[in-house]
């Protein structure tokens, strides 16, 4: 199995134990387009089916896509809790 594949046969593993909360780290770090647009999808998905995600990124349009509240540290360890549209931008982290 490719990489990509591994990290969703990880996912659909441990989604089948339908638990309320998903804690995940980078969960699309190394995934090809295709393969991150399924793994988004299936998050929005879980999202919007009552389920919390908790998980660690470093892609802002990640967080974008999936977040309606993000906890972001900055480079300088300041802890700033935002909406994640606001993220980057004035009222959000810094840069």
């Amino acid at each position: 199995l490719s990489g990509g594949q591994k990290k969703r046969v990880a996912l659909a593993a441990v989604v089948s134990m339908n638990p309320d909360i998903l804690v995940l780290d980078e969960p699309t770090n190394g995934l090809d387009e295709d393969s991150c647009d399924i793994v988004v999808n299936f998050l929005l998905a879980y999202v919007a089916a009552g389920k919390t995600v908790l998980m660690s990124t470093h892609h802002q349009d990640l967080v974008r896509r999936l977040g309606a509240r993000a906890i972001y540290i900055d480079r300088y360890h300041h802890v700033v809790e935002a909406p994640s549209p606001s993220y980057g931008t004035e009222s959000g982290a810094a840069e």
